[in-house]
């Protein structure tokens, strides 16, 4: 017995192609993997291309994403910025705290062997909002503004007022 692909019809240019014990016309198989086409089966060619694309583009975002949470490591602490900037060895991503200025240091140059206070820059500060004197600016109800001085501090709690 002998396995059929393809039966011509009378009056039909391309003959259909059997898949799967399912007669299709030759038209009706897109073969493009770009195809967004409700009406056409796909290739099983069209179909795995598809998939891989698919797979590929899974892949390279879950390496992106591992990527960036990796970038910044933190390693340590150190007494002054100084101490940080003489660091002989970091790669970039490395983060330092400053205890004495109560701030954080980026490396953004790999360091090998030669200290490079170029290579690190400030990510930012400690700021304690409770122990400053804040001046803000404040509109009256009449559209005029004036300047109030006032001592505050930051208090944390779950009491209905902080809602």
């Amino acid at each position: 017995m002998a396995n059929i692909s393809k039966i011509k019809l009378p009056n039909v240019t391309a003959p259909y192609q059997l898949i799967d014990n399912t007669a299709l016309h030759s038209d009706d198989i897109d073969t493009t993997v770009t195809s967004t086409s409700v009406e056409k089966v796909g290739s099983a060619s069209a179909v795995k291309q598809a998939y891989d694309k698919g797979v590929e583009a899974y892949n390279h975002a879950d390496t992106l994403f591992e990527q960036l949470g990796s970038f910044l490591t933190f390693k340590g602490t150190k007494k002054t910025a100084e101490e940080i900037k003489t660091i002989t060895s970091a790669r970039v991503g490395d983060v330092w705290l400053e205890t004495a200025g109560h701030s954080e240091w980026i490396c953004i140059k790999a360091i090998d062997g030669t200290a490079s206070a170029s290579s690190w820059e400030e990510l930012g500060i400690e700021i304690n909002a409770a122990s400053k004197t804040h001046t803000h600016n404040v509109t009256s109800n009449t559209g005029t503004a004036s300047k109030v001085k006032t001592a505050g501090s930051v208090i944390a709690g779950s009491d209905a007022s902080f809602t």
